[in-house]
């Protein structure tokens, strides 16, 4: 297994892992298109993707950076589909995908990110690893890879995190991540990198 910067030609693996492992996760509720559309822009700003992997296949990624732009241009440019998303699961009864609409509507006006101890920071955006490959330390390969390109390109000494997830908080603090503060039901978890 290798770990090596993301490109175009990763996208649609990328697109296939992060629907299938991450199903709360916004993007993967509104589908395939915006997944896409998302990691398409990630790679031309001034974001950090890597995946894991295993001859031609990929088993996983990570991605760090700031996704604020990205979330806006998406929103703007396909507000249609994301409300056509959230009233279709509205109308079906769907309450899990509508709470998950709901939670990140609400995160994103209660949150400002502008915390002192954030700045000259890099947020790890999303990971993710294939499932037969989970619980091996492949994932934690893959962040100390990243971390240390990261560190080499930028001179950032710190990165953060923020999940909902109780395993994720876990996963994070083996990784030797430090729990912040909570927000919204979001832990940040903010860790400092040296790799010289």
């Amino acid at each position: 297994m290798i770990v090596k910067k993301i490109e175009s030609k990763h996208i649609n693996q990328i697109s296939k892992i992060w629907e299938n492992n991450l199903k709360e996760n916004l993007y993967s509720i509104l589908g395939t298109k915006l997944i896409k559309v998302y990691l398409q822009i990630c790679l031309k700003e001034n974001n950090f993707g890597f995946v894991l992997e295993n001859k031609k296949d990929v088993c996983g990624f990570v991605i760090y950076g700031k996704d604020n732009n990205i979330n806006k241009v998406i929103i703007k440019k396909y507000f249609i589909n994301i409300f056509y998303k959230f009233f279709l699961n509205l109308i079906c009864f769907n309450f899990k995908n509508f709470y998950h609409f709901i939670d990140v509507f609400l995160y994103l006006i209660a949150s400002n990110n502008k915390d002192e101890k954030l700045k000259n920071t890099c947020e790890l955006l999303i990971i993710s690893i294939e499932k037969k490959y989970q619980r091996k330390g492949w994932g934690k390969k893959l962040v100390y890879k990243a971390e240390k390109n990261i560190y080499k390109l930028k001179k950032i000494n710190k990165t953060f995190v923020k999940t909902t997830q109780k395993e994720n908080i876990l996963f994070y603090k083996n990784l030797n991540f430090k729990i912040l503060k909570k927000i919204f039901n979001r832990t940040y978890l903010l860790k400092k990198i040296n790799y010289e």
